[in-house]
């Protein structure tokens, strides 16, 4: 008897705590897509996972700071670094980055934000891979649309982060080529 109560013990507290992750993982998903709907990308990208961020400094920032050197793409890239000064450019945080190539991509392609802004995200799924990682399901309805979507989180230091859904080096190869550089 006392074998059994501990067993249902531990398999209650375990399944609390899993529940408890989905909880803090849907109330990320819901917290990041509601900073993107409001253009508050240096918010969203406190939701975002600090090693995708450090690798997005890492290949995009280069990448802007060159073309923003070259006169005919200047006026191009300058959303990426909207509100930083000049001065302060070269030494952008990983977050001040994401919110810049976020800015980027709303403002050369606005059927993006147009999308983002009007459509609503309900979680379906949320599986957890392992005990630092899981994947969240949900579906995106839009303009009488519904699609399926998925996100992976990972958890650091008792808190989870989405991931990058692309790599960032990938990311900046593609704009290089956009570019023409």
């Amino acid at each position: 008897m006392k074998r059994l109560l501990l067993t249902l013990a531990f398999l209650t507290t375990a399944t609390m705590a899993f529940a408890g992750g989905q909880d803090l993982i849907r109330e990320q998903m819901e917290s990041y897509w509601a900073a993107l709907q409001a253009d508050d990308f240096r918010g969203a990208a406190e939701y975002m996972y600090p090693g995708d961020l450090d690798d997005a400094k890492e290949a995009l920032l280069p990448v802007f700071l060159e073309a923003s050197k070259i006169p005919e793409l200047r006026e191009g890239v300058e959303p990426f670094f909207a509100g930083i000064p000049e001065g302060e450019r070269e030494t952008m945080t990983p977050h001040q980055v994401f919110a810049g190539v976020t800015h980027f991509a709303f403002f050369t392609n606005p059927q993006i934000g147009t999308i983002i802004k009007g459509c609503t995200i309900t979680p379906t799924t949320i599986e957890m891979t392992a005990e630092d990682s899981a994947t969240l399901s949900y579906d995106m309805s839009y303009d009488g649309q519904t699609r399926p979507g998925m996100e992976t989180f990972k958890k650091v230091d008792g808190r989870w982060y989405l991931r990058a859904k692309e790599s960032p080096w990938a990311v900046a190869r593609k704009i290089r080529t956009a570019l023409g550089l």
